[in-house]
């Protein structure tokens, strides 16, 4: 199954065969608590990656350009 969002993906989990391949940090945070198993991913995924978009008239807005400079910013810490 394909999902949109890693919330989706956490929420089609338990009580079914089903594994997910979250980001480690929100995989321990949205695990049920004795019904999901969060285990590290095998080697051969690799890291995630990740993309913007936007709607081009957005390119100078103040707010929208002050977001994707702080996402871009921010340290990665998974």
């Amino acid at each position: 199954m394909t999902v949109p969002y890693h919330a989706a993906a956490a929420g089609s989990v338990p009580g079914t065969s089903l594994v997910a391949t979250l980001p480690t940090s929100f995989a321990i945070q949205h695990a049920a608590p004795g019904v999901t198993t969060v285990i590290p991913a095998p080697e051969e995924i690799g890291p995630m990656s990740y993309a913007m978009s936007w709607h081009p008239r957005l390119d100078d807005d103040a707010a929208h350009r002050w977001l994707r400079n702080t996402i871009i910013s921010t340290p990665n810490t998974s």
